[in-house]
């Protein structure tokens, strides 16, 4: 018998008792620990399963050095006869009978099966080891497919996700059309996998969840875990006990990522509601990979859903059941009735086109008769008007939203009056829905606590500066004469301060007859912050606000550096007041910096505007 058949026979048959036994022990913690997070139960069964492999390593080790190797002893028996002696020599006989109670099998007995044992378990390695390999090259097919499709629309919600769970990579998210459930695929360069239709049967904050589960996997390296699992069962196939404490460990990891989905998601019912929905779409498993809707599906959602489990299994499928339809329906009302909002208020008509004219000008305009056009704008700038956002509370767009476009669109009817803080005019509605037609926009609300201004009265006095007066002029009245005249209002020229309106360019604001908020419009897209107002003042006021920027254009070549530079037509002072200072001296307010709550918007998927 060859040296490591002895020792693989040997080690094969030790780990029999040393399996079951650190398998009791192990469920025994874990059963006292039922209660406890999912995290310190999975690092229990990690534990086991290392110490399995450890307590191999040693068994091996001892095995090869001879440890426990004694040879069965020679019994000898020695007979003296009782007879006289007829020789000098006595008479001595061996008796190489056994002994009158033998062992029913004796060491060498079963060594003797060593060769037989250690056979058997060389195929059923060998016959694992190839079903892993074509597991192995499956997994390196998907990942090299994903590496070559271009990234998913929900890449940047992926990116921001990742940020927040602290993950220092970049982990692509990818969909293809040919996979049922969404899984994480390799470990050094890991690849979030979506499938196209079961996604497509989700919300954003449900996609945004699953999102999070998988980025959750690779932030816990479970990739490398699974491996090791993989090899454990490959070499310890016939024991039981170490398909017992690698389903745990593949339990308590999905325990584990659902937590964490759950904190983004924030609503149990509908993450379960999720997951039944990719069950549903579930035709097979892939080997070596993580997935959200791996491990038992009804025992998450009892977890998920805090549903007890009973002494009377019915009752907690009914009450998951119930739960699941009662979040399938909530659900489906909120999106009947984004779809009967964006009804309501859609243009009847309208024409997206990219503009690539390079000219930097742009214009929106609203006119008479419902009429409604878009100049050459930022898609980016028409979102945050369509959202009432300033720059600094849109987050998650991609780099291409900076393209711009022209819009012509005609409503049923007139299209009303402006917006206010308190509501979206009906323009804004509109333009919403277009959004969400023409350019499948999809977006989520969220508060951050982030740096942001108080607007507060620079005085004690509470006087006002000189260039912010209260106006007593009816807009609304003019606004509707107006209108009913058939008149444009003209454009006011630079530096000229409009009757009633508002007109700001580089370095400048002017309004006329207007509330204090189309001033913190501009202030909170000048300073990059959120600018909220405490100054306490109401009604409409004539304002006019001249500052230095922070960036000046380039001076031409050949001016004087004292004189001053002009953009469009205005002069900019290189050496004039910054905004702080301006609001201060001209309108007698200034900017407390503060830090508190801010409703942002966050992008969850986008595309380029269908042809007309």
């Amino acid at each position: 018998m060859s040296a490591w058949v002895h020792v693989a026979g040997w080690v094969l048959v030790h780990f029999i008792w040393q399996g079951a036994l650190m398998a009791l022990v192990s469920a025994l913690v874990l059963r006292a620990c039922r209660r406890r997070s999912a995290s310190l139960r999975y690092g229990i069964a990690c534990a086991t399963l290392a110490a399995m492999l450890a307590g191999v390593a040693a068994t091996a080790a001892l095995v090869e050095r001879g440890e426990g190797q004694r040879a069965t002893p020679l019994r000898a028996h020695v007979l003296v006869s009782r007879e006289p002696a007829r020789d000098a020599a006595l008479p001595i006989q061996l008796d190489t009978r056994p002994p009158s109670m033998p062992l029913a099998f004796s060491r060498a007995d079963v060594e003797a099966l060593f060769p037989w044992v250690v056979s058997i378990w060389s195929a059923g390695v060998i016959l694992l080891l190839f079903r892993t390999a074509a597991g192995w090259w499956r997994v390196r097919r998907l990942h090299q497919r994903a590496l070559q499709t271009v990234c998913s629309a929900w890449q940047l919600s992926g990116n921001r996700l990742a940020a927040r769970l602290g993950l220092d990579r970049l982990v692509r998210i990818v969909e293809l059309a040919d996979v049922d459930v969404p899984f994480v695929v390799g470990c050094l360069r890991p690849i979030v996998v979506l499938p196209i239709a079961a996604i497509a049967q989700l919300n954003a904050a449900q996609v945004e969840a699953i999102l999070a589960h998988e980025l959750a996997h690779v932030r816990r390296h479970d990739y490398l875990v699974n491996l090791l699992q993989t090899l454990a069962e490959t070499l310890f196939f016939y024991h039981p006990a170490v398909w017992w404490i690698s389903a745990r460990i593949r339990d308590e990891r999905e325990h584990c990522c659902d937590d964490v989905a759950v904190e983004v998601c924030g609503d149990r019912v509908a993450y379960a509601a999720a997951l039944a929905e990719l069950e549903s779409w579930r035709c097979g498993d892939i080997e070596l990979v993580a997935a959200a809707s791996g491990g038992s599906l009804v025992n998450r959602i009892r977890r998920i859903l805090r549903v007890e489990i009973s002494s009377q299994p019915q009752v907690s499928h009914v009450a998951i059941g119930l739960a699941l339809i009662a979040g399938a329906l909530g659900t489906a009302g909120v999106l009947a009735q984004s779809r009967e909002a964006s009804e309501d208020v859609k243009f009847e008509v309208a024409s997206v086109r990219p503009n690539t004219s390079g000219n930097p000008g742009q214009r929106v305009e609203m006119q008479p008769g419902g009429r409604y056009t878009v100049i050459n704008m930022p898609l980016r700038n028409l979102i945050i008007n369509a959202y009432g956002l300033q720059a600094n509370q849109l987050l998650g767009a991609p780099d291409w939203i900076a393209e711009r476009f022209d819009i012509t669109a005609k409503a049923d009817e007139e299209l009303g009056p402006p917006a206010s803080p308190e509501s979206p005019s009906r323009v804004q509605l509109m333009m919403r829905a277009l959004f969400a037609e023409r350019f499948k926009l999809s977006v989520h609300r969220e508060s951050r606590d982030l740096p942001i201004y108080h607007l507060v009265l620079a005085r004690n006095d509470r006087k006002l500066g000189p260039e912010l007066t209260p106006s007593s002029i009816d807009c609304r009245t003019i606004i509707d004469a107006r209108k009913a005249q058939g008149l444009r209002p003209e454009p006011p020229k630079p530096g000229e301060r409009p009757q009633c309106g508002a007109w700001w360019g580089f370095g400048e604001l002017t309004a006329g007859g207007q509330p204090l908020h189309e001033l913190i419009s501009l202030l909170s897209a000048t300073v990059q912050r959120n600018v909220v107002d405490r100054t306490g003042l109401s009604g409409n006021f004539d304002i006019h606000l001249k500052w230095t920027p922070d960036q000046l254009p380039p001076r031409p070549p050949g001016l004087p550096a004292d004189q001053p530079v002009r953009m469009n037509g205005v002069a900019i002072d290189p050496n004039g007041p910054s905004i702080f200072t301006a609001l201060q001296e001209q309108l007698g307010l200034k900017l407390d910096a503060q830090r508190g709550p801010v409703d942002v918007l966050v992008i969850d998927r986008v595309e380029r505007p269908t042809p007309d």
